[in-house]
């Protein structure tokens, strides 16, 4: 994008009516290009070579090379190869075109603001994009532990871990629903025992006694 920008003199506002014009041109070339190549193969030819200017004026280098390629099978008589280069010019052409219209909605979303306004808007939204990450983070987590371990011969020291941290917070509606579920596991002996104490200082919401309780257990088990 900032090679396009130079090679255009520098002008953002330049480069925006590029975008403008060339998503305006081709946002429904896509669905009748193809057909289009066998009936009128001039007016074809001439489609090709305008999405190809626009196309390194805008930067997108990859979908000029394909019309280039398709021009010069036009050129030389070679359908076979036209067909070819086809499928990849118009797959290259939607994906681009759908970047345009994520571009074009951020360009409205911010003409007319200030630098300040603007870098507002963009803590925003990373603060949104780094709450999303930690939602994801900790879903992954839960689903994990939810996975009905193999070996029952030892209580995952992950999830315990886990208990502890929500214990000394003193979130103990999470330490009681990771109970619930370790206890659906199926363990026993020593390890129903154990989990069964643990029960007891959630209920108490005790967190020094969830704390030595795992310890203990860690120190006997590793």
């Amino acid at each position: 994008m900032e090679e396009a920008i130079q090679r255009i003199g520098g002008s953002i506002e330049v480069y925006n009516k590029l975008i403008q014009a060339f998503y305006s041109q081709n946002k429904d070339v896509a669905n009748t290009l193809a057909e289009k190549s066998t009936p009128d193969i001039r007016a074809f030819k001439t489609k090709i070579h305008s999405i190809r200017t626009l196309s390194n004026s805008i930067g997108a280098y990859e979908l000029a090379r394909y019309a280039a390629r398709m021009e010069t099978s036009i050129n030389v008589g070679k359908r076979d190869q036209l067909r070819q280069n086809l499928r990849g010019f118009i797959d290259e052409l939607v994906y681009l075109l759908l970047i345009l219209e994520d571009y074009e909605r951020f360009v409205d979303e911010v003409s007319g603001m200030t630098d300040e306004e603007y870098a507002a808007k963009m803590a925003q939204q990373n603060e949104k994009e780094a709450v999303v990450e930690d939602e994801d983070a900790d879903q992954a987590e839960s689903d994990e532990a939810m996975q009905i371990p193999q070996d029952l011969t030892v209580i995952s020291i992950a999830v315990l871990d886990k208990m502890t941290e929500f214990a000394k917070t003193g979130d103990f509606e999470q330490v009681r629903t990771h109970l619930d579920r370790l206890k659906s596991y199926g363990y026993d002996g020593d390890n129903l025992e154990f989990l069964q104490a643990l029960s007891e200082a959630a209920e108490s919401e005790n967190a020094d006694m969830i704390t030595e309780l795992v310890n203990t257990y860690q120190d006997l088990k590793l």
